[in-house]
């Protein structure tokens, strides 16, 4: 008697699970109709994978858009940076032979101050100091690829 009992329950069980799915189908079913503007007595379980398959359909060729949109932002991006670094280093080369050109400058100068003053330990500290600073700023300038072809250091 109760294992009959047991049995009844658990066919009672599957039925109603089995109920509580058509039931779910036939909502899933009766919505994409509606919202197709198609009657329900119209809608058949063949209307219904015809409508499921044209809105899955749209639904890729829309993911696929937003793709493709979304790797010609990112392409867009990636041209703005590259053309954004290009410009950072043009600048960081303006600016590096800039630096170049006034050592240069304190070089020279500071050359002509020891070969008046050949005596003054200062002023050759300051002339290696200042010759340390010009190979510096060649070796940056070479770095960068900016061609420091002027006078080269003494």
């Amino acid at each position: 008697m109760k294992q009959a009992l047991i049995c009844l329950i658990t066919l009672v069980s599957i039925a109603s699970a089995q109920e509580a799915s058509d039931v779910h189908e036939m909502e899933r079913r009766y919505t994409l109709c509606a919202h197709h503007h198609i009657p329900e007595s119209k809608c058949t379980a063949k209307v219904y994978q015809v409508l499921l398959d044209d809105d899955t359909k749209a639904a890729q060729a829309e993911a696929e858009a937003a793709k493709r949109r979304t790797k010609a932002a990112q392409e867009q991006f990636r041209r703005e940076e590259a053309a954004q670094s290009a410009r950072r280093r043009r600048e960081e080369i303006a600016k590096t032979r800039e630096e170049l050109a006034e050592w240069r400058d304190e070089v020279t100068q500071s050359r002509e101050s020891v070969e008046k003053h050949p005596d003054s330990p200062t002023l050759r500290q300051i002339h290696e100091g200042n010759l340390q600073h010009l190979h510096e700023a060649e070796e940056r300038c070479q770095k960068l690829g900016c061609e420091a072809t002027a006078k080269k250091s003494e």
